[in-house]
This record gives C-alpha cells, sequence and structure tokens, in this order.
C-alpha cells in the first residue's frame, strides 16, 4: 500500500504504508515512526491518544453476524449494492471505494465482486 492511495497517520497526517516482515504481524506505518498493528482478525485500529478506548465485538458476536450473512439474508442487498457501485464507476480506470462502518467487511465484498474489470479498484473499510 502507498501513501498516495489515500491512508495517512491519525497522529501526524503522514501517508501510511503496510509494512510485512516474516513471523511478524502486518502493520501500518509512517515515515515518522507511528505504527498499527493488525488485530488477528486482520483489521487495524488508528485510533490514537486517551479517550480511544472502546469495546470491540467479541469472537461470539463476530462469528454470528458472518454467520447470519454467509446463511444470505442480505444477499439480494448486497448484490444491488453491487450493482450499483458497478454503475457509478463506469468511467473511472481506478476507483477507490469506502465503506464507512464496513462492519465485517460483507458489502464491500461484495462491492468488489461485482466489479470484475476493475483490477486496480482499491477499498478502505472503516468501522
Amino acid at each position: 500500500m502507498n501513501p498516495d492511495e489515500g491512508l495517512r497517520c491519525p497522529v501526524c497526517r503522514e501517508g501510511l504504508r503496510l509494512q510485512q516482515q516474516p513471523g511478524r504481524p502486518d502493520r501500518l506505518g509512517c515515515d515518522a515512526g507511528h505504527a498499527f498493528d493488525a488485530a488477528k482478525q486482520g483489521y487495524f485500529n488508528l485510533l490514537a491518544g486517551k479517550g480511544t478506548n472502546f469495546k470491540e465485538d467479541g469472537a461470539q458476536m463476530v462469528a454470528a453476524r458472518a454467520s447470519f450473512l454467509d446463511a444470505g439474508h442480505y444477499e439480494s442487498l448486497a448484490e444491488a449494492l453491487g450493482l450499483r457501485a458497478r454503475k457509478a464507476l463506469r468511467g473511472y480506470e481506478e476507483p477507490r471505494i469506502l465503506d464507512a462502518g464496513a462492519g465485517t467487511g460483507y458489502y464491500l465484498r461484495q462491492v468488489l465482486q461485482a466489479l470484475p474489470g476493475f483490477s486496480s479498484a482499491s477499498a478502505v473499510a472503516l468501522d
């Protein structure tokens, strides 16, 4: 991930880059040395400073949500979102997609699957 892809450090506003080292969790870091490790579930918490304590969903809650979505209860909605995204992004060579309130990433996955002609699309999921 390059800094020009839009992710900025919440501390200093420098571009964030994905840093990968064998045997270590992925990390997002900036040139100023600020770093954010990936959680075991694969997401990055970019909250910084005092007052940023939050209570994440537990493993059971995440598993229950994934099971519900995988059962297809909202599949028609996800397909409709994908269709609308494909129509909205016509004419863009390298679209950037932001999913704010992404949860498990279910809908973003569906949208990206609906964009097979966009090999250079990039996406960020925030929750």
